[in-house]
């Protein structure tokens, strides 16, 4: 797969196209500014389902090429699915998106599809230490706290 010529000046003048230090689920720096990546939550249902498909077709390429058996063909169609899919959700200027190799599309595809981690949430009391379950009509705060303990918060 070829660099684009934006892409091979960048990388002659000894510029980073992409940091991807500050990579995150909502933006992306791109030649020092600043890119917002769509949300998966805000994406309409049937653009998300064909990324969705998308995405499944890009990871069976994607182990071809590790494997060493994807064909000239496979490959003009990683780079292409890479690029739709990038456009689809990185809100840059058209001449941002030609900057990008395949490999740094593909980045910013797994940004978008891998979920935003959470804290940890307190793994539950083993059953023999689980609390004991309250009266039903128990009323305490006492009883209130152990409720609201086996609730995850959000955080």
């Amino acid at each position: 797969m070829a660099d684009t010529t934006d892409t091979e000046q960048a990388r002659a003048a000894g510029r980073a196209i992409l940091d991807l230090n500050t990579l995150t689920p909502d933006t992306v720096t791109i030649n020092g500014t600043a890119y917002e990546l769509k949300r998966r939550s805000m994406m309409p249902i049937l653009p998300l389902q064909k990324f969705a498909r998308q995405r499944t077709r890009t990871v069976e390429l994607m182990q071809a090429m590790d494997d060493e058996k994807l064909t000239d063909a496979e490959a003009e169609e990683l780079e292409s699915l890479l690029d739709k899919m990038c456009r689809d959700i990185l809100i840059a200027p058209d001449a941002v998106h030609r900057l990008l190799p395949w490999y740094m599309r593909f980045e910013i595809c797994v940004t978008f599809w891998t979920p935003p981690t959470r804290p940890n949430p307190t793994p539950a009391p083993a059953a023999d230490q689980a609390p004991a379950v309250p009266p039903i009509g128990a009323n305490s705060s006492r009883d209130s706290r152990l409720i609201t303990a086996a609730i995850p918060s959000d955080g």
